[in-house]
């Protein structure tokens, strides 16, 4: 391994500095860290809303990076790892079917050039296939599952990297105004805007820090025979339904 070559992260729905494992330790190897985010053939399917979202996520996400001294390279296709010089490519896994089969092709594709190629842990607090049945398969109802995992260790959160080395000169990057992912929602984006909770400083503030509130909807007076009722336990708090948005973006972490 090339210890001076730079190392890619690419960056899928993980757009955050706090608890990104992949992040942290590209931070503590010391190398030129590339952080790059691909528009691919997973994010083209997704619809109006969900692209503006993401949109509005990457360009927090940017700003974030630039912060600290970093940026966000921006590309349609497949990763840019030869014209980076980069010897290494790491990215958080993800979990639905479609970004399996599309994480399988590219490592293979990398290791096939040479590359090193490397999956850390995703929006999870532990891998899918850690916790199974009896009969080694996946829980299908919650409470089993919930019993087998409750007493799991939950390991610390990664802490948010003080700089990253940037590398002696930086691809080409797109213009993400110039994909036109929020297009779409025409109108609609202005009042999306208004409630929708964008970026890790955001989605920090949204959460406050101090986790999910134990016992907010179960303390609700007739929850234990409701619960079953989304109406009736009546509508989140604004910031919890905030925070949700954080998490879907990968704006904050789960541990």
């Amino acid at each position: 391994m090339d210890t001076q070559a730079p190392i890619t992260l690419w960056f899928r729905r993980d757009f955050r500095l706090n608890d990104h494992p992949a992040l942290a330790e590209a931070a503590r190897s010391g190398r030129p860290v590339i952080a790059v985010f691909v528009l691919d053939e997973v994010a083209e399917t997704y619809g109006a809303a969900p692209k503006w979202r993401l949109a509005a996520a990457l360009d927090a996400f940017a700003d974030r990076l630039e912060r600290l001294g970093s940026r966000l390279i921006f590309r349609r296709g497949r990763a840019l790892a030869q014209e980076t010089g980069a010897r290494d490519i790491w990215w958080s896994r993800a979990y639905e079917p479609d970004a399996i089969a599309r994480d399988t092709g590219v490592k293979a594709g990398l290791i096939e050039a040479g590359l090193g190629a490397k999956s850390f842990l995703g929006q999870v607090l532990f891998e899918p296939w850690t916790v199974t049945t009896k009969q080694s398969s996946h829980f299908k109802v919650y409470s089993p599952m919930w019993r087998a995992v409750k007493n799991t260790d939950v390991s610390a959160p990664e802490p948010t990297p003080d700089q990253l080395c940037p590398p002696e000169t930086w691809p080409q990057s797109d213009r993400l105004a110039d994909w036109g992912l929020g297009a779409a929602m025409n109108r609609g984006a202005a009042v999306l805007a208004e409630h929708a909770c964008i970026g890790e400083d955001r989605a920090g503030a949204a959460r406050g820090f101090s986790g999910w509130p134990r016992g907010a909807v179960q303390g609700m007076p007739g929850f234990p025979g409701r619960r079953r009722y989304v109406a009736a336990v009546g509508k989140p708090r604004l910031g919890r339904d905030r925070a949700a948005h954080g998490l879907a973006c990968g704006a904050q972490g789960v541990r």
